[in-house]
């Protein structure tokens, strides 16, 4: 898929999730976006596979941002790109916003990669498409202890 409009990246690097529930990521997009790849890197892979082995990630459609948090600032993926992006993250919220409609679970295990941009080896998917609103992307269950998480979603503004 060729991107048509301006492409950013979001990440987060050995920030510590907490064992409360939280939303992991809080995406609010004032205009239309793709996401083409989401990647988490749960680190301390043996002892979180041995501890939390059906760990998934949920999905959720939200009606508003939730609270607690912390902002993190897209970069653009082209150093020519000097338009900021519109879209708005939030990473490790605790108290998530309120929950539309809930999407897909897929399994966690230890690293999670989707990747929707087609490159010649990878097949092509859906990729998440947005014209506005807010996505919610966390564990459906809290971890049972405190687990270092990196990860990044990388976007179009179209």
């Amino acid at each position: 898929m060729a991107a048509n409009g301006l492409m950013y990246t979001a990440a987060l690097e050995g920030v510590s999730v907490a064992a409360v529930p939280q939303n992991l990521w809080e995406v609010r997009a004032t205009g239309s976006i793709i996401i083409h790849s989401i990647r988490f890197a749960f680190l301390q892979q043996t002892v979180l596979l041995s501890a939390v082995p059906n760990m998934q990630l949920s999905w959720a459609r939200l009606a508003s941002f939730g609270s607690g948090g912390v902002a993190v600032t897209p970069n653009p993926i082209d150093d020519r790109n000097t338009i900021p992006a519109t879209t708005t993250f939030n990473s490790l919220v605790t108290s998530p916003g309120p929950i539309l409609y809930n999407g897909a679970s897929p399994a966690v295990l230890g690293a999670y990669v989707q990747k929707w941009t087609a490159s010649p080896f990878d097949l092509i998917a859906h990729p998440i498409q947005m014209s506005g609103g807010y996505l919610g992307i966390s564990l459906l269950s809290a971890p049972p202890f405190v687990i270092p998480l990196s990860g990044e979603i990388v976007f179009e503004e179209l």
